[in-house]
């Protein structure tokens, strides 16, 4: 089972990574797809080795996995361990448990594996069950997504703790969209967005407050090792539509949560590139689009922010 496990990552993960990083498929994969494979000549290996410059990972669920004695291409994935009991709680998409302690185990396996300079968390989040039936005011009291990221979250600090070199994270989703094959009947959003309103109306859930709060006011500026603002200059307010530094000469309002304008109704966020997400009913790992947010400019809404500090929920 630990062998199949080891496999399930190299087919995943590293059939996408192992050819950036390593200039060549995993040998376990090449071993197992034998001619579905293509190979690389030498001038191409070198071309694709270092390439990249970020790694970038769609993470949403774990799964426990069984291997076969009598096959070593063998993956059977699972919801359950040996003793029955349920890995984590059912999500509305019928491919994703919440599994928290999972995105810690990935991190490190990456950071072990391929000592990334840089990571970006290009999605992370989750439906709700049964939230495509329920009213807006049930919708908005979404504490099954809150108790989601709040336990995702705390692994992802952790992990970078201890020296995984995540510095930007994306929410799936700043607002509830179309998800590919279910169209609108599942809500990864943590804004509401009423489709039978001629102005496709919005509301913010309650994990849309509790992000800009605890987590996407941490800071934008900077990365992993970046210095933390001092007392000595007064810092910019951070986080969802925060505002301004107050000026001393002139009242500002408040920014986050209460004070913040209303989020832009742009397009939601989504990269493109490497490294599949864990699961088949979702579209495949990113790598290489979404920068982070200009210094300069207007921050990012609700769904996008840039986590720069180890903080618990």
């Amino acid at each position: 089972d630990v062998a199949a496990a080891k496999y399930g990552l190299e087919k995943n993960l590293g059939w996408f990574a192992d050819p950036l990083y390593f200039g060549d498929y995993p040998a376990s994969l090449k071993a197992c797809a034998k001619d579905l494979l293509p190979s690389f000549t030498a001038n191409e290996s070198a071309l694709l080795k270092g390439s990249l410059d970020f790694l970038g990972i769609n993470f949403y669920t774990g799964k426990y996995v069984k291997g076969s004695p009598n096959d070593t291409c063998s993956v059977e994935t699972r919801d359950r361990d040996v003793n029955g009991t349920e890995i984590g709680a059912q999500a509305e998409s019928s491919w994703l448990r919440v599994v928290p302690w999972s995105f810690y185990k990935l991190l490190k396996y990456v950071q072990k594996r391929y000592d990334p300079k840089q990571i970006m968390i290009t999605e992370n989040g989750v439906s709700v069950p049964k939230e495509g039936n329920m009213t807006v005011q049930q919708a908005i009291k979404d504490d099954f997504r809150v108790n989601y990221y709040r336990g995702y979250l705390n692994n992802l600090c952790k992990a970078i703790s201890e020296g995984v070199k995540v510095d930007t994270y994306f929410a799936w989703s700043f607002m509830d969209n179309f998800e590919w094959r279910e169209g609108y009947s599942q809500r990864f959003g943590i804004n509401y967005v009423d489709f039978a309103s001629p102005n496709l109306t919005r509301t913010s859930k309650d994990s849309a407050k509790f992000l800009s709060k605890h987590f996407f006011n941490v800071g934008r500026a900077g990365g992993v090792g970046a210095p933390v603002p001092t007392a000595s200059k007064p810092q910019k307010a951070s986080g969802v539509g925060a505002a301004p530094a107050p000026s001393a000469s002139k009242p500002q309002k408040a920014g986050g949560v209460g004070g913040a304008p209303e989020p832009n109704a742009g397009k939601p966020q989504q990269a493109s590139g490497s490294a599949p997400a864990p699961s088949a009913g979702k579209p495949q790992q990113a790598a290489g689009t979404a920068p982070a947010p200009n210094a300069g400019k207007p921050q990012q809404a609700a769904g996008t922010a840039k986590a720069t500090q180890q903080r618990q929920l």
